[in-house]
């Protein structure tokens, strides 16, 4: 039965039921779509904001619900401590506060859980306190009436056979005046609510790990309630739950519903910092940087910046000489890194390193490209990047073959690595790097063992081209886990799933059997945090407070990063990562970024998608305007 039709049924069934109204449990004539919600003030589930108007999480979940079912919720703050009374004469239709099911199951009747949180015990930082075993003979504050207190009474905390009293306050403010002021060893409630609170002061307090209990939270209605409409709302909210997607997003105080970035129209008039601080230690970019050109003209479909950055805007010529020059003289840096998205586009490209020529044979200054086409490497180039000391070449197939390249709208052929590499070989290059990137869309295993071919032929290029084999070849593959990211033609798709991923590593990592290779490849637990926040929506939010309060910090940094923290706080906040990184999104489903745009419409993204599947390629935008849309933000010509 579809959804629609369920809900018809429920409310048809809802209509013929002895339903009360608001506050009644006598059999009316006709049914007052009402539902009255009873809490406390208790944040960030249900409150007060500035304005005097209820908000927060369970607010927000039982306004969507509602509407869904065709209610009208009444939000009504009452005394935790009579919200059985208040439930039993009908003055409340249901309790809705952050209340765990646990252990109540046969003392309400529920709708839920719609999410879970973790009930936890938070001591001060100084506090000799580590874990839940040293809470015996300790003094705990609890809020009346909720799951810590019962636990405690009823000694059901593990490890901890008998605490010296358990002390029960009506708020949290009291719990924490009882912590602040020592009256009380240690507090337990909700995670997400105290930390909530003691926002701004969290380095004054620890929690206690592992937590109390996990618990469901559901909305509680009287035992005895036969309206129907505590199931009706179970089945709602498993839906929303289920569902988990973006329903609206509203612009606010008068904000516009769609957002346009805003650009530099002219690159030469674009502030370039030619006087910088020059680290009085060596840094891993230790040299000058001179930026170009924005934008880029080819469309690789995976690529996040090559559609955020468009249009092209290009720097002159001579104004990239000046910097260059200027740059150099005030710092001393011995090499220039001439840097774009794909750097080797720029028109003058040749022109501009000649001349830089006699400066940089004087100074010694090399010039390099971070990553070079395929494409479009000559020897012309080669012999002027050669003028410096040769480092070593990077090219970024992406893909181990044609038919996934043309997936991806690479538009860059075996033959054209190949002969690059020649042509680097022949004019002493012996160093290569290869990048790739696994788990791409429509990608096969025919696809991974197609990157150990591309190496195994770039080997044998060097041994057809090489001047001087006595220094020998060095080829780095390395490959990255495709991370699905917005304002992409390929926002909607899924990452492959962990074990798929590291399964294909070692089906690449076989198939290499030439030693002058290295094969390097990305950390999966990193690149599943990177896909999960790339694409998530404003719960987001939420995680990274409670994964920085768990000690998450320098997290770029393997050393320091933990995926196992990074779940723990998904579970505190009721979410699942796996939402995020690893469905498939409808064309039709509204995203988190869509009241933001870069000038690319969600038209065209949604055409390049599906030339992506056809494995149709779109030529650059040197080759033809193809419609993107981002040429309106320049006044309609771009500077390719």
């Amino acid at each position: 039965m579809s959804r629609t039709k369920r809900l018809l049924a429920v409310l048809l069934a809802l209509c013929g039921a002895l339903l009360c109204g608001c506050g009644q449990r006598e059999t009316e004539t006709e049914e007052l779509p009402v539902l009255v919600i009873g809490s406390d003030n208790y944040e960030p589930y249900f409150y007060l904001d500035e304005n005097g108007a209820y908000a927060g999480i369970d607010v927000e979940i039982a306004k969507a619900a509602c509407e869904r079912l065709g209610w009208t919720p009444d939000f009504r703050q009452i005394s935790w401590q009579e919200k059985d009374a208040l439930l039993e004469r009908g003055d409340v239709d249901c309790l809705w506060g952050s209340f765990s099911m646990n252990g109540r199951e046969d003392r309400y009747r529920w709708a839920g859980p719609y999410m879970y949180s973790r009930q936890v015990v938070i001591v001060q930082a100084s506090s000799d306190i580590y874990g839940l075993g040293d809470l015996n003979g300790k003094r705990i504050a609890v809020q009346t009436s909720s799951k810590p207190e019962e636990l405690f009474l009823k000694h059901q905390v593990p490890g901890v056979e008998q605490v010296d009293s358990v002390y029960c306050f009506a708020d949290t403010v009291d719990v924490f005046a009882a912590l602040d002021k020592s009256y009380v060893d240690a507090c337990a409630g909700h995670e997400t609510a105290y930390l909530t609170f003691i926002a701004g002061r969290a380095g004054e307090y620890r929690v206690l790990e592992p937590g109390l209990l996990r618990a469901g939270l559901g909305a509680a209605f009287y035992k005895g309630d036969g309206s129907g409409r505590a199931e009706a709302l179970n089945e709602m909210l498993h839906e929303l739950v289920a569902d988990g997607t973006v329903a609206a997003i509203t612009p606010k105080d008068g904000a516009p519903a769609k957002v346009t970035k805003r650009i530099v129209h002219d690159m030469d008039k674009s502030y370039f910092p030619v006087n910088t601080i020059v680290p009085s230690t060596e840094i891993v970019q230790d040299r000058v940087t001179l930026e170009l050109f924005r934008g880029c003209i080819r469309g690789c479909r995976f690529c996040q910046a090559g559609y955020v950055y468009r249009p092209v805007r290009n720097r002159s010529r001579d104004l990239c000489a000046d910097y260059c020059v200027r740059s150099c003289d005030d710092t001393g840096y011995q090499e220039v890194t001439l840097s774009s998205l794909s750097t080797s586009d720029y028109p003058p490209l040749t022109e501009l390193c000649d001349e830089l020529e006699g400066f940089c044979d004087q100074r010694h200054i090399s010039l390099s490209l971070p990553s070079l086409r395929a494409d479009n490497f000559s020897m012309d180039l080669m012999q002027r990047l050669a003028k410096g000391r040769k480092t070593g070449l990077t090219f970024a197939p992406e893909a181990g073959t044609q038919r996934l390249r043309d997936v991806i709208n690479k538009n860059v052929t075996l033959d054209d690595l190949l002969q690059s590499c020649r042509t680097a070989f022949a004019g002493g290059y012996s160093a290569v790097k290869l990048y790739f990137m696994l788990g791409l869309p429509t990608e096969t295993d025919e696809d991974v063992l197609g990157i150990a071919d591309v190496a195994a032929r770039v080997m044998h290029a060097w041994r057809e081209s090489a001047q001087n084999k006595q220094r020998g070849i060095r080829i780095t593959v390395s490959t990255s886990w495709f991370v699905p990211k917005p304002h992409t033609a390929f926002q909607w798709e899924p990452q492959i799933s962990k074990e798929e991923y590291e399964r294909r590593v070692a089906l690449l990592r076989e198939a290499i059997k030439t030693k002058t290779v290295t094969y390097n490849w990305h950390d999966s637990d990193t690149s599943f945090m990177e896909a999960v926040l790339a694409r998530g929506d404003r719960r987001m939010g939420k995680v990274l407070e409670t994964a920085w309060r768990k000690g998450a910090h320098l997290d770029a940094w393997e050393e320091y990063f933990s995926l196992d923290r990074w779940l723990e706080a998904f579970d505190a906040c009721g979410l699942d990562p796996h939402f995020y990184a690893n469905r498939t999104r409808s064309e039709d489903e509204l995203l988190p970024w869509s009241m933001i745009s870069s000038g690319v419409t969600q038209d065209y993204l949604k055409r390049e998608r599906h030339q992506a599947y056809a494995s149709l390629t779109t030529p650059d935008c040197r080759t033809r305007c193809n419609g993107c849309g981002a040429n309106k933000l320049v006044g309609g010509k771009c500077d390719v």
